[in-house]
């Protein structure tokens, strides 16, 4: 069934409606209660409940292996634990988050180290291990199966941004630590990719001419929609999960950066459009010109007309309910709501300077990568 007018099913018409109210309702929440550190949210709860389910069962597999192995007395139980054995890696067997050893930028830029620490401490969190430059537009942060924390930052959107904004990422990601966002991330997130394992196993190859595969495909089927029903609802309820950690990372970055210098951050992403298509048409111009000029323009070209109508089109965005972020114009609601911030940690001129001197390079690099993606598609 679709929606008359507009071609979406009615699953994903009910699915914007529940996240723009999702969006609506969290910001109030958090402006009227004026918290600014996170609390455990009923879906963030049954979540890690539900993750800690799928662990359970994938340590009594282990157990069960190791068991049968060990004291079988028949070569039929015996058989059975290393089945359960073979189950339980089938579960972990997806790859983790891997980086290079070192500090990455932290090393490089004494400057930048300097200001991550300060930011960090504002925040009350730990400074990351390591931060790199990627040619994407977005920043993000992730932690490796040995506990390193790896503070990922978007070089269009570094360059893009003025210096308090900058504060303001650094701020909105290290929060994300502060908060302990990664750590509980990475639970439910590998709990996620033990049940698509499952699922993965239990579906075969997928050909229907195989009769073996099609009686498989029967016989699995009750088990596969059982796990497929509960992927969903764990997708379903880290969505708004995800929203809280969003939220008040960004309460952090106001903390940090002032009132202003978080409003010209969520601003600025708002005109990735605008950046990411300045970038294409740049890279594929005869002679190639390097990238930061036009990502520079259309950052001087945000004034505050640009603005509003960045705004204007934010707003007319869909947010589903299984995203992992708020719609920006609600965030934007949320860190003009709260009560105004001077900032904490200030980028004057002649740190930003520093900071641009030591990182130009890596930037640059980074950008380059990005203009030869556009010229390989």
């Amino acid at each position: 069934m679709t929606v008359p007018g507009d071609g979406r099913s009615r699953r994903d018409a009910f699915h914007d409606y529940a996240g723009a109210a999702l969006d609506r309702r969290l910001v109030d929440e958090v402006v009227g209660t004026r918290r600014e550190r996170p609390r455990l949210g009923a879906s963030t709860v049954v979540l890690v409940l539900m993750a800690t389910a799928v662990h359970l069962v994938l340590l009594a597999l282990v157990v069960t292996g190791v068991g049968l192995l060990a004291a079988g007395s028949t070569w039929v139980l015996r058989v059975l634990g290393v089945v359960a054995l073979l189950a339980a890696v089938a579960m972990v067997a997806a790859p983790g988050v891997r980086v290079p050893r070192g500090s990455g930028l932290l090393g490089e830029s004494p400057a930048l180290a300097g200001l991550v620490e300060e930011v960090a401490g504002c925040v009350g969190g730990p400074t990351p291990h390591r931060v790199e430059l990627s040619p994407e537009f977005t920043a993000f942060v992730t932690s490796t199966r040995t506990g390193r924390r790896v503070l990922t930052i978007g070089a269009p959107l570094w360059v893009a941004l003025g210096p308090q904004a900058r504060v303001a990422l650094l701020g909105h990601e290290l929060g994300h630590f502060a908060h302990r966002d990664v750590l509980s991330g990475r639970y439910v997130g590998a709990a996620m990719v033990e049940v698509r394992a499952w699922l993965d196993v239990l579906a075969g190859n997928g050909d229907p001419d195989d009769a073996a595969q099609r009686a498989m495909a029967a016989v699995t089927w009750p088990v596969r929609a059982v796990l497929t029903g509960y992927l969903r609802l764990m997708t379903l309820l880290d969505g708004p999960s995800r929203r809280r950690q969003e939220v008040f990372a960004d309460l952090a970055s106001v903390r940090v950066a002032g009132t202003a210098g978080a409003v010209d951050l969520l601003e600025t992403v708002l005109a990735e459009d605008g950046v990411v298509v300045a970038c294409n048409r740049t890279a594929v111009t005869a002679g190639r010109p390097p990238l930061r000029p036009a990502i520079e323009a259309v950052a001087a070209g945000l004034d505050d007309a640009r603005r509003a109508g960045l705004r204007r089109a934010g707003a007319s965005r869909r947010s589903r309910i299984d995203d992992s972020h708020p719609a920006t114009v609600e965030r934007l609601r949320l860190v003009e709501g709260v009560e105004r911030r001077e900032p904490a940690v200030v980028l004057d001129a002649a740190r930003e300077r520093e900071v641009e001197a030591q990182l130009a390079p890596h930037v640059d690099d980074a950008l380059r990568w990005l203009a030869a993606s556009f010229l390989s598609r």
